[in-house]
């Protein structure tokens, strides 16, 4: 098709051949443009070098189906593209040469405006919550499970599995450098020979059995924990694999001291004991996790649930932290509170439940969805820890709740009294304190409840 001329009498706008070139235009946050315009530093390193060792350098990271995102350093951008009411033209000032019938010349130079594209949208950079979700599914198969599992799997009989290089997963997961890195301690994941292996949960809490069991039998306190001589130890008497344990330790339930990682860092004296502080609370809380999990989304009596969990700790400086506020997010009690129940029930009549945060949708639309299928209304402090992954702050996390949810403040009762108190209430409307003065029994609470109906 022959390209359309349209002229006037100070400027003359042609259009290039068509079909025009599709561009799209990119709207960078100003803290991020320095990110695509460097500062020249003059380098005599290959270009392809540099890019690899460049600290600010942007990734644009999904698969075929996955809506792209952006990774900075430390940072997830979506790319979200927004359509414009009116067209934008992208022009360039070109020099054509040109017939004129004034002038005895064949032809003479003008400048003109040449039409490029047409733009009707504009892609948006924005701040999201890397999507993590997909770190346990992929390293499924590869699970490692222990040393027995791991001989039976190097035989001839054993059937392959797909297994993922850190070079291949950080290319699939849509999260950052330093978020991956985090997301990866945080699921228990480590590289073994070279694969990313995820250490399987089941493996996980008899490993942490046997170390609790090792410190209660050596008096060992968890802020002091020599890191040598616990793997050595550990790998002896049970066939724990070091690397392993060392990472349960320094990783994912510990780290090591500060004086001691600065003296193992500079390496100067080689006979210094290295230190482990142990998180205790995120000890207990994987712990009572795995229990709940057991359940499969049954309901259990809460009693029952919690002695066990009590149980599994297996010590005493263990046991003591085993408060059920440490499992936010990953449980459901039944009844719940609610305006309409003015009466506590019978303590054993409390089930609980697993509901993990973790298997909900990473959708805003389909979370909301999945939450109030579950219960038509939520008193705010019970349905926070299931939303809060979805926002980076308060405010993100407010306009979700001003989009999918409706508020509304009622009163419910304190289940946070003792049972004795409870059995007061039940019998006589009234809990009296310790000071011997009426005790408040109803509490203020904001309730949400769905926008739209499901």
């Amino acid at each position: 098709m022959a390209a359309s001329t349209s002229t006037s009498s100070s400027i003359q706008l042609r259009s290039a051949p068509l079909p025009l070139t599709q561009y799209h235009l990119l709207e960078i946050p100003s803290e991020l443009v320095h990110l695509f315009d460097p500062p020249a530093q003059p380098s005599d390193e290959p270009p392809s070098k540099k890019r690899r060792q460049d600290p600010s350098r942007l990734t644009i990271k999904g698969r075929y189906d996955d809506q792209a995102v952006l990774t900075t350093e430390s940072q997830t951008l979506a790319l979200r593209a927004v359509s414009q009411s009116n067209s934008l033209l992208l022009c360039s000032i070109d020099t054509d040469g040109i017939s004129s019938a004034a002038s005895l010349e064949p032809e003479s130079s003008v400048s003109v405006l040449r039409l490029r594209s047409n733009v009707t949208d504009t892609l948006e950079l924005s701040p999201v919550v890397p999507r993590l979700d997909r770190l346990v599914g992929l390293l499924k198969a590869s699970q490692y499970q222990g040393e027995e599992e791991e001989e039976r799997r190097a035989t001839k009989a054993a059937r392959p599995v797909r297994k993922y290089t850190p070079k291949q997963l950080r290319s699939i997961v849509q999260a950052s450098p330093a978020e991956l890195d985090a997301g990866l301690i945080q699921h228990h994941i480590i590289e073994m020979d070279g694969y990313m292996r995820h250490i399987s949960p089941t493996w996980t809490v008899s490993a942490l059995q046997l170390l609790i069991s090792h410190l209660d039998l050596h008096a060992l306190i968890p802020d002091q924990v020599p890191l040598n001589e616990t793997v050595e130890a550990l790998q002896s008497m049970h066939g724990l694999r070091p690397q392993v344990v060392t990472a349960l330790l320094t990783q994912f339930f510990g780290c090591v001291n500060a004086r001691d990682d600065a003296i193992a860092s500079s390496a100067a004296d080689t006979t210094a004991t290295i230190t482990v502080k142990l998180d205790v609370k995120a000890i207990v809380h994987f712990l009572g996790v795995e229990t709940l999990k057991a359940s499969a989304r049954i309901g259990v009596p809460l009693a029952d649930f919690q002695r066990t969990w009590t149980q599994s700790c297996l010590s005493p400086d263990f046991e003591a932290l085993a408060q059920l506020e440490l499992l936010s997010g990953y449980y459901l009690l039944s009844p719940a509170p609610s305006p309409s129940v003015s009466l506590y029930p019978n303590p054993a009549s409390v089930q609980i439940q697993f509901y993990s945060h973790h298997e909900l949708p990473t959708e805003p639309a389909a979370r909301f969805q999945d939450l109030f299928l579950t219960r038509a209304a939520w008193i705010a402090s019970d349905l926070l820890p299931f939303i809060s992954e979805l926002a980076l702050n308060d405010k993100k996390k407010d306009s979700l709740l001003l989009k999918f949810t409706r508020a509304s403040k009622a009163k419910v009762l304190d289940w946070e009294l003792s049972d004795a108190e409870k059995r007061a209430w039940n019998k006589d409307k009234k809990v009296i304190g310790t000071d011997g003065k009426p005790k408040k029994v109803w509490r203020d609470v904001v309730m949400y409840s769905a926008r739209v109906k499901y």
